[in-house]
């Protein structure tokens, strides 16, 4: 009988494909959702949240496709793919930032920080291009160490400002309107959030500082025994 941690290893492959698919169906099903009338003020920053979903989906994806295209494409190009799922895992947190940010809009919070997903999406490029890469000769170490401060400085404080958002959403806008599923709802998301920004924004591929070091991918798989 194979244990939990061989059964994860075996399937690891369909894992990354779910997984990048959760997150694909995320950003469909509000696409679809917010091309209909809503009477609801949230439904006008869901946009940044689809846009979350779809260009986090391509970013997980490209964990499965990328080594398979190791086979038939040039190291070069494999490179320059590898660079761009980097550039998809930032974009994507930095719409989830805007999506944190418009949702407190509304609620005289944070209205003054429509410029901050985007400053620190290019303070992230600036540094992992034009500091990180010149002094990085191993590609495979500058891609963790972007990929970490991707999560660290973008994915963490975004999914937690998406997660106070729409908690504080749901307290102010929809618990008033006496609509108790939808009120329920959003506070799940906002718990789920949560959630996914320390799980999704702490834990990184292991880099050679605090606290990728000791809190990563690997250190999480070997004490919870899945990924």
């Amino acid at each position: 009988m194979i244990t939990l941690a061989e059964f994860f290893l075996i399937n690891r492959s369909l894992i990354f494909f779910v997984y990048g698919l959760g997150f694909f169906i995320l950003g469909l099903a509000i696409i679809l959702q917010v091309q209909q009338s809503s009477r609801l003020e949230l439904a006008r920053s869901l946009r940044w949240l689809a846009v979350f979903g779809i260009t986090h989906a391509f970013n997980e994806w490209g964990d499965l496709f990328i080594p398979i295209q190791e086979q038939y494409l040039s190291s070069s190009v494999i490179r320059l793919l590898r660079v761009f799922q980097l550039i998809l895992l930032a974009v994507s947190f930095a719409a989830l930032f805007e999506f944190g940010i418009s949702v407190l809009s509304p609620l005289h919070i944070a209205k003054s920080w429509n410029w901050l997903p985007g400053g620190v999406l290019a303070a992230w490029m600036f540094l992992v291009f034009f500091i990180l890469l010149p002094v990085q000769t191993n590609l495979l170490a500058w891609g963790r160490t972007a990929n970490a401060l991707a999560r660290y400085f973008i994915g963490f404080p975004a999914g937690i400002l998406a997660a106070y958002g729409l908690r504080l959403h749901a307290i102010r806008r929809i618990k008033p309107l006496n609509v108790p599923v939808i009120f329920s709802t959003l506070r799940i998301a906002g718990v789920s959030l949560g959630i996914y920004a320390v799980l999704g924004g702490l834990i990184t591929p292991p880099v050679n500082f605090f606290p990728g070091n000791i809190f990563n991918t690997t250190t999480f798989e070997q004490f919870v025994g899945i990924p």
